[in-house]
């Protein structure tokens, strides 16, 4: 064998020995290899196929959701409205209020054949205001509507005197005095009405009177009215 031969095998060893596996067989484990890699990158595509359609099924049935509540809360009355109706269907219901105008002293049963009875209807929320009462009774039993005070027991609803300014009778509610929710619970009970007191009288004019009556004297009017507007109104006289 010559050098040149003796070379080109060893040549042909070193590269059947390094050539990895170029020219040799490896026992079909390539092949597994690559077949394992491509079920493992379809299973990871099936996974993430499988992910995004589960987040976008999600979106799509928060939105269903989402749309529906808006849809339910845009059928149904909100808060403000059902407080609304329901303020409104108070606001037209009345109740019957019972009036007892009085001519006597006290009110007391005693005094029953001084009194009249009437019943007149009022807004169930309390918005009438003692000059709405008073209207409705002078409708309905052609008494002086401007004449008369509102008594809720003892508690006075609007004008007291004569010469008390008009405004209290249209701005005093019965809400304000809680006359409603009493008798819806006592139907039975009864406002009061009564003439208005006189003015309430100068404290002067009580003083000079009250001397008069204590000297005695006839005419005590005119004994006062001769004293109004003299230095001597505004003095004790003995």
């Amino acid at each position: 064998m010559t050098r040149k031969t003796v070379g080109a095998a060893r040549e042909n060893a070193r590269g059947v020995g390094r050539g990895g596996g170029w020219g040799r067989d490896d026992g079909g484990r390539g092949a597994r290899w690559r077949e394992s890699s491509t079920r493992a990158t379809s299973i990871s595509c099936s996974l993430a196929s499988s992910f995004v359609w589960t987040r976008i099924a999600r979106t799509e049935t928060r939105e269903e959701a989402t749309a529906e509540a808006m849809a339910e809360e845009a059928r149904a009355p909100s808060t403000g409205d059902a407080k609304d109706e329901e303020s409104d269907a108070r606001s037209t219901r009345t109740v019957t209020l019972k009036l007892k105008i009085t001519h006597a002293t006290a009110n007391v049963p005693s005094m029953s054949h001084l009194m009249e009875h009437h019943e007149v209807e009022v807004n169930a929320d309390g918005s009438d205001t003692a000059a709405d009462v008073k209207r409705k009774l002078s409708v309905k039993a052609g008494v002086p509507a401007h004449a008369l005070c509102l008594k809720w027991f003892d508690r006075i609803i609007g004008r007291c005197n004569e010469d008390d300014d008009i405004e209290l009778d249209e701005k005093a509610t019965l809400k304000q005095f809680n006359v409603i929710p009493w008798i819806e619970k006592f139907p039975h009970w009864y406002a009061t009405l009564s003439f208005l007191d006189p003015p309430e009288p100068d404290t002067y004019e009580s003083i000079h009177t009250a001397v008069a009556i204590h000297k005695n004297i006839p005419d005590v009017k005119g004994y006062v009215d001769g004293l109004r507007g003299t230095p001597d109104w505004f003095e004790l006289q003995k």
